[in-house]
């Protein structure tokens, strides 16, 4: 099978100019206008190359976790890998208009997901010892969580050239994670950019240090989970209020 070269796929300059038209034409788009629709077309094969040039620095990364879980003795652990879509590569432009394609840090992911915050520890300090020189970035959102209650560590490295990121939870963390991306898309919201109903935010926020709590083997008091049965009473009922709202619109 014949192997692409780097030297096929598109340079840095023509990937932020192809991304930055993409980015404007999707907030306003130019309508019945063959030379704007010619030049979006080839934008768009410009930023499938590039979603193609992951490919192989995503497998070798994925590869490298996959020996560092059987080191820290936790062989069970799941790793997955992907490449950003293209819907959602436009969508971080729009919300991020100073952004350059090209910078963009997580087109390329890989996820482990550990059964506890011990074995998290303990590979954050693999990818650190084997690959410091690589690291371009750690956020540590387990000392330091994200408003909406995400806890995890992203960790980005670059590999052959290609900003690729590692996103690291416990099994708990990652449950939480799954539970605002199902609930976003239920009521049409980026529950994880902080957008959407007070009540099913709070709910998250709330659950997120439940998380952290079970994670570190602390016993949840009584008023904890009494606030967050609270909260989530709430959240289920502004989430089929949305839900239904948007039924009678259809």
């Amino acid at each position: 099978m014949r192997m692409t070269s780097a030297r096929e796929y598109p340079s840095k300059s023509r990937v932020d100019k192809a991304g930055s038209r993409l980015r404007d034409q999707a907030i306003d788009p130019v309508i019945f206008d063959t030379a704007a629709e010619e030049l979006r077309e080839s934008d768009i094969s410009v930023v499938t190359a590039y979603r193609r040039s992951y490919s192989e620095p995503l497998l070798k990364v994925r590869m490298g976790l996959g020996s560092f879980k059987t080191t820290i003795g936790c062989a069970d652990a799941s790793i997955t890998q992907r490449t950003k879509r293209y819907s959602r590569i436009v969508a971080k432009l729009v919300r991020f208009p100073s952004q350059r394609l090209s910078q963009m840090q997580d087109i390329g992911g890989v996820r482990v997901v550990l059964d506890s915050s011990v074995a998290t520890d303990a590979m954050v300090e693999q990818i650190h010892r084997n690959w410091r020189e690589q690291i371009r970035r750690h956020d540590d959102y387990v000392a330091d969580p994200q408003p909406s209650g995400y806890r995890g560590h992203h960790i980005v490295v670059n590999r052959d050239g290609r900003l690729i990121e590692i996103q690291i939870r416990s099994e708990n963390q990652h449950t939480w994670a799954e539970g605002v991306e199902s609930t976003g898309r239920t009521i049409g919201e980026e529950l994880k950019w902080g957008d959407g109903p007070s009540e099913i935010l709070d709910y998250y926020t709330l659950l997120g240090g439940v998380v952290d709590l079970a994670d570190r083997g602390v016993e949840i008091p009584d008023s904890v989970r009494r606030r967050v049965d609270a909260a989530q009473d709430a959240a289920r009922k502004r989430i089929l209020s949305t839900w239904r709202g948007g039924e009678s619109d259809g």
